[in-house]
């Protein structure tokens, strides 16, 4: 008389239940460190962009305090020793230019694109800043960009 043994085989589903149970808990643990490596590298993009429009932003109130955004002004200035900057002026009061921020030690040649208006009542700079460079602006799919404004009174 043949018995038949329902026992044989648990030991092998329980292994793979357990492997399978440990498998998930290691994807999950994997997808929650990869949010957490791309947040930390967003979080340092965003801070060369924001340090590249705060540079760029000094520069443009550096040179206006001197006097050099005037109808028919310079066309090439320098920031410290950044430059030359091209200026691009027109006879409205907009000046605009670009900047690579690569004079600095903690940048990897930022760009930054500056707009001053001025009138006759105010001076209105804008200054954005971007963590690649002006050539990938527009084409890196990881291009970060952060602005800053300040306007005072002539």
């Amino acid at each position: 008389m043949n018995i038949i043994s329902y026992k044989q085989g648990f030991i092998s589903l329980f292994t793979v239940l357990l492997a399978t149970v440990i498998l998930a808990i290691t994807i999950g643990m994997s997808s929650v460190a990869l949010k957490q490596i791309v947040l930390t590298s967003t979080v340092d993009d965003s801070n060369e962009a924001f340090y590249a429009a705060d540079s760029a932003l000094q520069c443009a109130i550096m040179l206006d305090v001197q006097g050099i955004f005037q109808v028919g002004g310079p066309d090439e200035v320098y920031c410290g020793s950044i430059g030359p900057i091209s200026i691009d002026d027109s006879d409205s009061g907009i000046f605009i230019f670009n900047q690579q921020t690569n004079g600095f030690e903690w940048a990897n040649s930022n760009c930054t694109r500056v707009r001053v208006e001025k009138d006759a009542a105010a001076t209105q700079i804008e200054a954005l800043g971007y963590n690649v460079t002006c050539d990938q602006v527009g084409q890196s799919p990881r291009t970060v960009e952060r602005a800053l404004r300040v306007r005072y009174g002539n």
